[in-house]
C-alpha cells in the first residue's frame, strides 16, 4: 500500500525512464522515491548553508554535532548544501524545480522532503524544519555508508505519528542518558515520539514514596528529556497506568486502603480519585506532547473487591466509562488529548457510545495474525481516531522473536493504513525483568521502517546492518541462528523458564532433565557463536554485545545441562568401582570437581558481563533481581563442587562415598518434554483424603467454566485465586513449594491443549499423592490414593476434540511430598505459557 499520491509519480518517472526505487540505498526508513544519477561522487566536505529567507531553526547546530560522521578530504573544495523551506524563496524552489517537477514536490506533504544530491548540485528542501531534520538524518546515513553516486530522493511519511512505547516498570529502568541515546537513535529513524509505561517509577512530589529510590525519574528530569527531544523534532508522551495493573503502588500499606483489589485502584475512592487526579496533573505539564496515555488496559479486577456492588448496579460497561469519563476530564482542563489501550473495549463497545470522542484508542495485539479487522474495525467502523498497536515482546522470555514482531508490525501496520489509523505505536514490553534494550533494536528499526513507508521494503537485514553498524549482515546471521531456538522444543519460544529452572536438585531430591532437542540447540548456539567471531560493527557495539551476551548465556546453559549429566554419571562410576579401584575412582571425582569449578567460574563471569551491559544502560534497581539466576546456579555449583571435595576427602579415609541423591547429583535424563506451565489454585483443606469437593471448575454453576489468570471462586467461605505458575524444578511440579497447606489438601491444575485434529491420546502422569484427571469437563481418569511419587506411572487416554482441549487435574495430599508431572507421548507438543499445542504428524 502506497501514499496515493506516489502512484502519479510513478508514472511520470517510468515515462522518463528513471530508476524510481532503490532497494540497495543504505537508508532506513527505505525512502518512498529513489532516482539513482550516472555518476560517482564523495560525499564529504559538506558544508551545509541556508536558503535567503528560511528559518532553520537548531539544524545546522544538529549538522554541526554530527559532524565527526562526516568525512574530510582536505585535498577536495567544500560542497554547499543548500537547506530551504519552500514557498520562502522563489530561487530556491525555481531550482529545486530544475531537477523534480512540480507535482512530485506536492507528495511530501509536511513532514516529507526532496534531497538532491548531483555533481552539480546539493540541494535540501521541505516544508518544514522537520522534514528537513528527516532530509538531514537521510543524509547522514548515506554519508556514514559511504554512498558515492548521485541520487534524488523524494520521501514523506505514511503515518503521521511514529512512536515508540519503552516499558520502563516491570523489570530494568533506564538512566537519564540512556534515554537521551534512545532519542537520538530514535530520531536518526525518523520516529516522532518516544513514550514510556509506567506504573511507579516517575516521582511524584505529592506522593514521592512510592517510587523506588534506585530506579526513578524525577519530573525536572522529565522536563529535560521533553526538551532534548523537541531538539530533535521529537514529542515524550506522558503516561501512567491509572486503572489495572496497581499492585506495585497498592503493595504500599499507605496506598493499599485505595484498591478496589490488591491489582486495581478504586475508581469510586475519594482518596483514590484524589490520587490519580494529583498524578496526572503534575505529570501532564512536564511532557511535551498534546498526548497522554492513561492505558487502562487489563483491568481484570473489574467489579470485584470493594467496587462490586456499585459495578453491580451499573453494569460493566458504564462503570468502566465513568472512570473513562473521569479522568478525561482531568486530561481535558490542561488540553490534553487522552490516549488509552482498546482491548476492554473490544469485549463491551457499547462503551464507545458513553465517552467522549476526541480519545486516541491504542488497539493492540501482539501475535502474526492474518486478519487484524477485529481490533480495528469498532474505531473504524465509528471513525473515531486509533492508532495500530504492534509489539515487541521480551515478556518471560531471553531474546525476543524477532520473525514475529516483524509480522505482527507489518501486517497490523498495513491494516491500520488502509483503514485510516493515525499512526503505528510500537510497544516493548519487558515483564520478566532480565531483559536488555539493546536487544530491541533492530526491531525497533524494522518498526520504524513500516510506520514510514508502509510499501514493499526488501533487503531490510542489508539496510540496517550498514546504517546501524556500518558493516555486513553478521548480526541478522548470528540472530537467525538464535531464532532457531523458537521451534527447537527444549527452547521453544525462548521463554525464560529455562534459565530460571534448577541447574542441580537440593541434596535429597532428583532432578528430570530433559535433554530432547539440546544436540541441535547446542550446534544453532556454536553456529551463532562462530559468526560472532568476527562481529565487525563500527558503531552501535552495545547492540552486538548484547547479542554476544545472549548467545553465550544459551550456550552455557545448555552445555550446563550435558555437562552435568555427564558428571553424574562419571560420579556413578567412580561409587562403583571405589572399594575395586580407590584411586581410579578419586581421578574421577577430581575431574568432577575441576569441571563443576569452571562451570561456577563461567557463570560467575557471565554474571560480570551482565552486569556491565545493565548498568551501561538502566539504573540499578532490578539489577540484584536479575542477577539472582546467576547467583543460584553459582551457589549450586559451588555446594556440589564443596559435595565432590568431602567425598574424595571420605574415600581418602576409606569410607564410602555418599549416594548421588545426598549429594544433590541425583540427574535423571528424559528426552520427553512435560507440561511445566499451568494455572494453579490451592490448598483445599479436605475432610477426608477421599472425598474431594463436588465442583469442576468453580462452585458457583453459572461460573463453572474454564479459569483463566485471576478467576477467583469462592469455597466453604474462603475466596482462591487461579495463578500462573511455572515450573523452575525440571519436569515434576512441586506443589509443597507452592501452598502452605500442605496436609490433607487438594489443589486444582489447569492448562489449554490444542489439537491439530479429533484423536484419542495418551498422557503419562505421576503424583503424589492421588490424582483425578478432567477432558473438556468429563472426569476420565481417578485415582485417590496415598502413594509415594513415581514419574512417568500411569498411562491413560484423553478424548480430544479438533481445536482448544480444556485438562484439568485435581491432585490430592495427605501430607509429606506434594508433586505430579503429566506429558504427552508419541506427540510433539509446544506451548506458550499454560497453553500447549500438539503439531502434526
Amino acid at each position: 500500500m502506497f501514499h496515493p499520491k506516489y502512484f502519479l509519480f510513478l508514472f511520470v518517472q517510468l515515462c522518463m525512464g528513471h530508476s524510481v526505487f532503490s532497494q540497495n540505498l543504505p537508508v532506513v526508513p527505505l525512502p518512498q522515491i529513489v532516482k539513482e544519477g550516472n555518476h560517482n561522487m564523495a560525499l564529504d566536505n559538506i558544508d551545509v548553508q541556508v536558503s535567503k529567507g528560511s528559518n532553520v531553526g537548531n539544524l545546522i547546530d544538529l549538522w554541526s554535532s554530527y559532524f565527526g560522521e562526516q568525512p574530510y578530504n582536505s585535498s577536495s573544495a567544500k560542497k554547499p548544501l543548500l537547506l530551504g523551506i519552500l514557498g520562502d524563496n522563489p530561487d530556491f524552489d525555481a531550482m529545486l524545480l530544475k531537477e523534480v517537477q512540480e507535482d512530485q514536490i506536492a507528495t511530501i506533504g509536511d513532514e516529507g522532503y526532496v534531497l538532491v544530491l548531483r555533481k552539480k548540485r546539493f540541494m535540501l528542501a521541505a516544508h518544514s524544519k522537520a522534514g528537513l531534520f528527516y532530509g538531514l538524518q537521510t543524509l547522514r546515513q548515506l554519508i556514514s555508508s559511504e554512498w558515492d553516486k548521485e541520487v534524488v530522493v523524494i520521501d514523506w511519511p505514511d503515518f503521521p505519528e511514529r512512536i515508540i512505547m519503552d516499558d520502563i516498570s516491570r523489570g530494568p529502568i533506564s538512566t537519564f542518558d540512556y534515554i537521551k541515546q534512545q532519542i537520538d537513535r530514535l530520531a536518526a529513524l525518523k520516529i516522532n515520539a518516544l513514550t514510556f509505561y509506567v506504573e511507579k517509577v516517575i516521582q511524584s512530589p505529592t506522593y514521592p514514596d512510592f517510587t523506588p529510590g534506585d530506579g526513578k525519574l524525577t519530573l525536572s528530569q522529565i522536563r529535560e528529556l521533553s526538551d532534548y527531544a523537541a531538539q530533535n523534532y521529537m514529542q515524550l508522551i506522558g503516561t501512567f497506568q491509572s486503572f489495572g495493573h496497581f499492585e506495585k503502588i497498592l503493595a504500599y500499606p499507605q496506598y493499599k486502603d485505595m484498591g478496589a483489589t490488591s491489582t486495581m485502584i478504586s475508581p469510586i475512592d475519594p482518596k483514590a480519585k484524589l490520587f490519580l487526579q494529583t498524578i496526572l496533573e503534575e505529570y501532564i505539564d512536564a511532557f511535551n506532547s498534546p498526548y497522554f496515555n492513561v492505558f487502562c488496559d487489563e483491568t481484570w479486577d473489574i467489579g470485584r473487591g470493594t467496587t462490586k456492588v456499585y459495578a453491580d448496579s451499573v453494569g460493566i460497561p458504564r462503570f468502566y466509562a465513568e472512570h473513562i469519563n473521569f479522568l478525561h476530564g482531568i486530561l481535558a482542563k490542561k488540553n490534553k488529548k487522552m490516549m488509552m489501550a482498546g482491548d476492554i473495549i473490544l469485549k463491551h463497545e457499547e462503551i464507545l457510545d458513553m465517552v467522549p470522542k476526541d480519545i486516541m484508542y491504542l488497539t493492540w495485539e501482539y501475535g502474526a495474525k492474518k486478519d487484524f479487522s477485529p481490533w480495528i474495525k469498532p474505531f473504524a467502523d465509528r471513525k473515531l481516531d486509533f492508532m495500530v498497536t504492534p509489539g515487541i515482546l521480551n515478556s518471560n522470555r531471553l531474546f525476543p522473536d524477532l520473525t514475529m514482531a516483524r509480522t505482527n508490525i507489518n501486517e497490523f501496520s498495513k491494516a491500520g493504513y488502509k483503514t485510516g489509523a493515525k499512526g503505528v505505536f510500537t510497544t516493548i514490553w519487558d515483564d520478566g525483568g532480565i531483559h536488555l534494550f539493546s536487544n530491541d533494536w533492530s526491531g525497533v528499526g524494522f518498526a520504524a521502517e513500516k510506520s514510514w513507508n508502509i510499501g514493499n521494503t526488501p533487503k531490510f537485514n542489508e539496510r540496517y546492518s550498514q546504517v546501524n553498524f556500518g558493516c555486513s549482515n553478521t548480526y541478522f546471521q548470528a540472530v537467525e541462528q538464535l531464532l532457531k531456538l523458537n521451534e527447537n522444543p527444549l527452547t521453544f519460544a525462548m521463554g525464560d523458564a529455562i534459565w530460571k529452572q534448577q541447574l542441580l536438585p537440593e541434596a535429597g531430591h532428583s532432578l528430570v532433565v530433559e535433554t530432547v532437542g539440546l544436540k541441535e540447540a547446542l550446534e544453532n548456539i556454536k553456529n551463532a557463536k562462530n559468526i560472532l567471531k568476527d562481529p565487525c560493527a563500527q558503531r552501535n557495539q552495545m547492540d552486538m554485545q548484547a547479542l554476544e551476551l545472549i548467545v553465550d548465556q544459551y550456550h552455557l546453559l545448555l552445555q550446563s545441562k550435558q555437562s552435568l549429566l555427564n558428571i553424574a554419571g562419571d560420579y556413578k562410576q567412580a561409587s562403583k568401582i571405589q572399594v575395586s579401584h580407590p584411586t581410579k575412582a578419586r581421578g574421577i571425582l577430581i575431574d568432577c570437581m575441576a569441571k563443576v569449578g569452571e562451570l561456577n567460574k563461567m557463570y560467575g563471569l557471565l554474571a560480570n558481563r551482565f552486569r556491565q551491559a545493565w548498568l551501561r544502560e538502566n539504573q540499578i534497581y532490578g539489577l540484584d533481581y536479575a542477577l539472582e539466576f546467576y547467583k543460584d546456579k553459582e551457589r549450586s555449583l559451588y555446594k556440589l563442587e564443596e559435595g565432590l571435595y568431602k567425598q574424595i576427602t571420605y574415600l581418602d579415609l576409606g569410607l564410602s562415598l555418599a549416594p548421588p541423591l545426598q549429594i544433590g547429583l541425583d540427574l535423571q535424563e528424559n528426552n520427553k518434554i512435560y507440561f511445566k506451565n499451568w494455572l494453579l489454585l490451592g490448598s483445599i483443606p479436605l475432610d477426608t483424603l477421599e472425598v474431594l469437593p463436588d465442583f469442576t471448575y468453580n462452585p458457583d454453576p453459572k461460573k463453572d467454566i474454564p479459569p483463566v489468570k485471576g478467576t477467583t471462586l469462592t469455597y466453604k467461605g474462603k475466596e482462591y485465586q487461579w495463578t500462573d505458575f511455572q515450573s523452575i524444578d525440571g519436569s515434576v511440579i512441586n506443589l509443597r513449594k507452592q501452598f502452605t497447606s500442605n496436609e490433607k489438601s487438594v489443589a486444582y491444575a489447569y492448562c489449554s491443549l490444542d489439537a491439530d485434529q479429533a484423536k484419542n491420546v495418551k498422557a503419562i502422569i505421576g503424583s503424589n499423592d492421588g490424582m483425578e484427571v478432567f477432558v473438556n469437563g468429563k472426569l476420565i481418569h481417578s485415582k485417590i490414593i496415598k502413594q509415594p511419587f513415581i514419574i512417568d506411572e500411569t498411562e491413560i487416554i484423553l478424548p480430544l476434540k479438533n481445536g482448544r482441549n480444556d485438562i484439568l487435574l485435581r491432585i490430592s495430599q495427605w501430607k509429606g511430598e506434594w508433586q505430579f508431572s503429566f506429558r504427552l507421548d508419541h506427540e510433539e507438543v509446544r506451548y506458550r505459557e499454560h497453553n500447549y499445542f500438539t503439531l502434526k504428524n
